[in-house]
C-alpha cells in the first residue's frame, strides 16, 4: 500500500513539473525601410505541436516585444505591419523552441533590394528608387485614401539649346492610406503632393513635401493632409490656417540672418534681430516653407504642422555663389526692368515658357488669352457664359485638368467664378508673361498650395521692381 502511494505521488509530481514548465521569449524587430526599430508591429506566437494558446503582442518604440509564461514546446513566431501589408511583403515565420529559460530572437524585415524587387518589378536601383508612405488626416491622425503625385523636372536637349521636362508619377493609395511610387529618381529633389476628400464634406484636403532620396533604394515619406487653401480660393471661400511655424534662420557659422524672410501657403513674414521668422495662421498638415535672404541661396524646408499648435524649425542658409559687383555703368535701362523681375534669368535658364510684349504686338492680340492659346500644354477653357477664358493645365499631377494660379506683378490674383483671365490685364499693358505647367516648374517665390497645377506670371509696363 505504501509503495503504491509513493509511485502515485511521484507520477503526480512529474506531471505537475511537465505541465508547469514555462519560459520567456524576448526580442526585437528591425525595419530595413527606416533603418531602425519597427514600432507598432504585431508579433504573433503560434504553437506548432498543439501546446499552448496563440498569442500576440505589439512592439514598443524600441521595436521590442516580450512573451511571458510560455508553455514549453515549439512555436512559430511571425510579425506584420501595415506598411509591409501595403507593399504586399510577407515575412517567413521564425521557429523557436521554448524551455524553462529565456529565449531571445531578433527579427527583421526583408532587405531593401528584396522589398524593391517585389513591390517594383524591373526597378533599376542604381538610378531610381521607390517612395513609400502613408497619408493621414491632420485632425485625427487617421489614414485616409488619397491621390499622390511625385513630380520633378529634368534638363533635356532641344536642338541647340536645352529645355526642362516635367515628370510625374501619379498613384492612388490603398483604403488604409498607403502608397507606393516606383521609379522615382534618386539624384534629384522631388515634390510629393497628396489630395484627399474631407471626412465631413466634399472639400479637398492636401499636403506637400519635398524629398531627396539621396541614392537610397527605398525611402519612407508620410504625408499629413488638411483643408486646402487652393480649393477654398477657387470656390471663393476663405480658409484660415490654425498652425504657427517659427523658423530660426542661421548662416553656415551659426549667426542669425536678420534679413531673412519666409513664406508658406501664402503666409509671409520677416526675421527679427535674432533671425527668427514667425509665420502665423498657416494651414496644418505637410507643408513646404521657402526662406530667402539677400546674399544667400534660397532654402526650403518640409514640415508637418499640427492644428492649433506651434512648431519650430532651424534653417541654415548658404552664401550665394553669385558675386555682387560694385559700381556698374548701366547703358540699357529699358532691358533691366524685366531683368530685375527675374524674367530674363529664368528664360535663359530654360524653365517654363515665355511671352514678350513684342510677341503681343506681332500677333496684334486683342486679349491676353489670344496669345496664351498658343502655349503648348496650356488650355484656355471657355467660361460657361461664353465670354472669356480660364487657364487650365493639361499636365495636372493627378491626370485631370485644373486651374493655374495667376500672378500680376508678384501679387496673386483670385479667379472667382465667372472671371476670365482677360478681365485681369490688358494686352497693351503686358511687358512679359511666364507660364509654368506644373508645381515643380513654378519658381519657389511663386510656389504655394494654389500653384499645384502651375502658374501664369504677368509683368506689366507700369511695374517698377
Amino acid at each position: 500500500m505504501t509503495s503504491r502511494r509513493l509511485l502515485a505521488a511521484a507520477a503526480c509530481l512529474l506531471a505537475t513539473r511537465a505541465a508547469g514548465a514555462q519560459g520567456t521569449i524576448v526580442g526585437t524587430v528591425y525595419d530595413s525601410l527606416s533603418r531602425g526599430p519597427l514600432r507598432g508591429a504585431e508579433v504573433a506566437l503560434d504553437a506548432t505541436n498543439g501546446v499552448g494558446v496563440p498569442r500576440s503582442v505589439t512592439t514598443d518604440a524600441s521595436g521590442g516585444f516580450r512573451f511571458d509564461s510560455v508553455t514549453a514546446g515549439e512555436y512559430a513566431l511571425s510579425f506584420s505591419h501595415p506598411t509591409l501589408d501595403s507593399l504586399g511583403i510577407g515575412v517567413a515565420p521564425a521557429r523557436v523552441r521554448v524551455g524553462s529559460d529565456t529565449s531571445a530572437l531578433h527579427l527583421a524585415t526583408p532587405s531593401l533590394r528584396t522589398i524593391a524587387r517585389r513591390a517594383c518589378p524591373g526597378l533599376e536601383p542604381d538610378t531610381a528608387g521607390m517612395l513609400v508612405g502613408r497619408v493621414r488626416r491632420t485632425s485625427d491622425g487617421a489614414p485616409v485614401p488619397a491621390r499622390v503625385a511625385v513630380q520633378w523636372s529634368e534638363w533635356e536637349p532641344a536642338g541647340k539649346s536645352v529645355t526642362t521636362r516635367l515628370h510625374t508619377i501619379a498613384v492612388r493609395t490603398t483604403d488604409g492610406g498607403a502608397y507606393v511610387a516606383c521609379g522615382v529618381p534618386n539624384d534629384v529633389v522631388v515634390t510629393v503632393q497628396a489630395l484627399a476628400r474631407s471626412a465631413d464634406s466634399a472639400a479637398v484636403e492636401e499636403g506637400e513635401v519635398q524629398v531627396d532620396l539621396h541614392d537610397k533604394v527605398v525611402t519612407m515619406q508620410d504625408l499629413a493632409v488638411a483643408p486646402s487653401l487652393r480649393a477654398a480660393a477657387q470656390s471663393g471661400a476663405r480658409a484660415a490656417g490654425t498652425a504657427t511655424l517659427v523658423l530660426v534662420v542661421r548662416d553656415a557659422e551659426g549667426k542669425p540672418v536678420s534679413t531673412a524672410h519666409a513664406d508658406v501657403e501664402g503666409a509671409t513674414a520677416v526675421a527679427d534681430d535674432s533671425g527668427a521668422v514667425r509665420l502665423a495662421r498657416v494651414p496644418a498638415g505637410s507643408r513646404v516653407a521657402t526662406v530667402r535672404a539677400l546674399g544667400y541661396e534660397p532654402a526650403t524646408v518640409s514640415v508637418t504642422l499640427p492644428a492649433d499648435a506651434s512648431r519650430t524649425e532651424r534653417v541654415t542658409l548658404a552664401r550665394s555663389r553669385v558675386t555682387l559687383l560694385g559700381t556698374v555703368r548701366v547703358n540699357a535701362q529699358r532691358a533691366t526692368l524685366l531683368d530685375r523681375t527675374g524674367f530674363e534669368f529664368r528664360r535663359q535658364a530654360g524653365f517654363g515658357q515665355f511671352v514678350t510684349a513684342e510677341q503681343f504686338e506681332q500677333r496684334q492680340a486683342q486679349h491676353v488669352s489670344d496669345v496664351l492659346k498658343t502655349i503648348p500644354g496650356l488650355r484656355m477653357k471657355p467660361l460657361q457664359n461664353g465670354i472669356g477664358y480660364v487657364p487650365v493645365s493639361t499636365r495636372s499631377p493627378f491626370g485631370n485638368s485644373c486651374v493655374l494660379s495667376v500672378f500680376i506683378d508678384r501679387m496673386r490674383q483670385t479667379m472667382t467664378d465667372g472671371m476670365s483671365i482677360d478681365d485681369l490685364v490688358n494686352p497693351l499693358d503686358v511687358r512679359g508673361i511666364e507660364v509654368y505647367l506644373g508645381a515643380a516648374e513654378v519658381p519657389s517665390e511663386f510656389r504655394n498650395s494654389q500653384s499645384v497645377c502651375g502658374a501664369i506670371i504677368v509683368w506689366t509696363r507700369g511695374f517698377r521692381p
